[in-house]
């Protein structure tokens, strides 16, 4: 399904974000991953800092071809609905990432660089999970020459409940930021697998 993000900017009307299903094992990719963070070998809320941790997780990673299938398609049908071009995806497999969020676990403000796509996959996520908060990089300049605007926020961030079993797909100038996660038990901890695919230039 295709989502229009509408934002009050001089240089873009609008900004499509991608939201899916995928229809895979999450239970078994949930409990490996818990098995691995915030107290497992990583010991920490995400891989992404950690290249020799990441790279055993995605080797060991259960339903690795199914997933690593459904983010390519994903990102194939996306790319071709914008007119990326698909000269410039990856042939190989995404590059991912894994993070567990517990509570006051966050990801502060960034983009991407040097891809084209950016996404993630939530294993599980509930009504509990935090959020995640787009900004268009132009935000900053809008709020100062704005700041009468009657929608207050809403027209420069956009905000996405996660559900386990959704993708979600962007581009991956656009900035975006999650948390910080309130308290759950371990066995509702907000997981994610993200990922960058493509090349911007």
């Amino acid at each position: 399904m295709l989502r229009d993000f509408q934002i009050f900017n001089p240089f873009a009307a609008s900004t499509q974000l991608f939201t899916g299903q995928i229809d895979i094992n999450h239970e078994q990719i949930a409990q490996y991953m818990r098995d691995y963070l915030h107290g497992g070998e990583g010991d920490l809320y995400t891989s992404y800092f950690d290249e020799k941790l990441n790279e055993k997780m995605v080797f060991d990673m259960p339903c690795k071809n199914a997933l690593f299938a459904a983010i390519v398609a994903s990102c194939e049908a996306y790319a071709n609905v914008r007119n990326m071009g698909n000269e410039r995806l990856d042939n190989g497999p995404p590059h991912i990432w894994f993070s567990e969020y517990m509570e006051g676990d966050r990801h502060t403000l960034h983009n991407h660089p040097r891809a084209l796509i950016a996404g993630t996959y939530y294993p599980y996520a509930d009504e509990d999970s935090c959020n995640i908060q787009f900004r268009h990089p132009s935000s900053g300049m809008l709020a100062m020459v704005e700041p009468w605007n009657s929608e207050g926020d809403s027209f420069v961030i956009h905000k996405l409940q996660p559900k386990t079993g959704m993708i979600n797909l962007w581009p991956a100038w656009m900035e975006h930021e999650i948390g910080p996660q309130k308290e759950v038990p371990k066995e509702r901890s907000r997981l994610a697998i993200s990922f960058n695919y493509g090349r911007a230039r």
